[in-house]
């Protein structure tokens, strides 16, 4: 998903009387066809003096969210515990991340989700990933010691074109008729062998591909991997 070109105003800012009005009026400079409004604007649960405010700027199709804070007259970019070093901007867009991916995950059909391990003592992660990523690759090479402690969901999502998708379409296609979980590391394992070039899949099948990886990509998938915990998107 391409990210609008917009610059933060947030950073630059230094008093202001954080009303809603007046913190969209620092959008006003935007061109005529991109959209500011408030989306969200709720009290910090850690610290109820501050609100964490949400922009929405919509162009078109294309959206994307500013997340600030604001106490009386003043606009803060981000909010940082310095007893704990947790950045409440990265908590917040962890949240919402984790509920608009829950939203896709369980309207996903069955075939495009790789299973692997089936152990209920287990904890499960779901892993978005491409076999043309190198940090995929790096994911996939310790794949056996992670199913020690926890069962595997991988979905395919290529940020490299029809390249990753001819790869993805692939691993999809043969693990399918696989048995056993070994049979299907083997094969995912050939496909992101950086090794194996010139995989063909027909433009029907990247177009599935391509389908399946933007919806995530619009729900907020920044890039791959990522590994998220089952038991958050439920």
């Amino acid at each position: 998903m391409k990210k609008l070109v917009l610059t933060s105003l947030v950073a630059a800012t230094a008093v202001f009387a954080a009303t809603n009005e007046e913190i969209l009026s620092l959008y006003s400079g935007m061109p005529h066809d991109i959209k500011s409004e408030i989306a969200k604007r709720e009290a910090v649960k850690e610290a109820p003096e501050f609100d964490l405010v949400v922009v929405k700027l919509s162009q078109g199709q294309r959206s994307q969210e500013e997340i600030m804070f604001t106490k009386g007259d003043f606009l803060i970019p981000d909010l940082i515990n310095l007893k704990t070093g947790e950045s409440y901007k990265a908590k917040y867009q962890q949240s919402a991340l984790e509920k608009n991916l829950a939203f896709a995950y369980k309207n996903e059909k069955a075939e495009n989700i790789i299973k692997l391990g089936n152990d209920p003592k287990k904890p499960t992660i779901i892993m978005f990933t491409d076999p043309e990523c190198p940090y995929c690759r790096m994911e996939m090479d310790k794949i056996d010691d992670t199913l020690k402690h926890s069962n595997v969901e991988v979905i395919m999502t290529s940020v490299h074109g029809s390249s990753g998708d001819a790869k993805g379409f692939k691993i999809y296609q043969e693990t399918k008729s696989a048995k056993t979980d070994a049979d299907k590391l083997k094969i995912i394992k050939k496909y992101y062998d950086p090794d194996l070039k010139d995989v063909k899949a027909s433009p029907a099948e990247i177009q599935r591909m391509r389908e399946i990886a933007n919806k995530y990509f619009e729900a907020g998938l920044k890039g791959v991997p990522t590994i998220i915990e089952k038991d958050k998107l439920n």
